[in-house]
């Protein structure tokens, strides 16, 4: 707090606020937060998961079928998570440069 203060007197900003953006703040507030919840949530699920496969794999209660499906089902993860990852970057990337440029 008292660096962002320091900051504060040294750059002197200076903010204009519009009202429509302050009240559409609240709401773009809130969604973020419920987004990154959900997608934190959802990384805990699949944490879960992708630990609990390995262990009950190296115990012996999983069949071959069963290892051979949870093998796929984990590659098949990792590809759609490189595969979001990808896009994400380039879409990053094409917006860092509009803005940049």
């Amino acid at each position: 707090m008292v660096a962002a203060a320091l900051l504060a007197v040294i750059f002197r900003p200076a903010f204009h606020i519009v009202p429509w953006a302050a009240v559409a703040f609240v709401p773009a507030l809130l969604l973020a937060f419920a987004v990154r919840f959900m997608l934190e949530w959802t990384l805990a699920l699949s944490a879960f998961w992708t630990t609990s496969f390995p262990v009950e794999l190296l115990m012996g209660r999983l069949s071959f079928p069963q290892a051979a499906t949870g093998l796929a089902v984990q590659a098949a993860w990792l590809a759609a998570c490189l595969l979001f990852i990808r896009v994400v970057w380039r879409a990053g990337v094409r917006m860092y440069s509009a803005v940049g440029a």
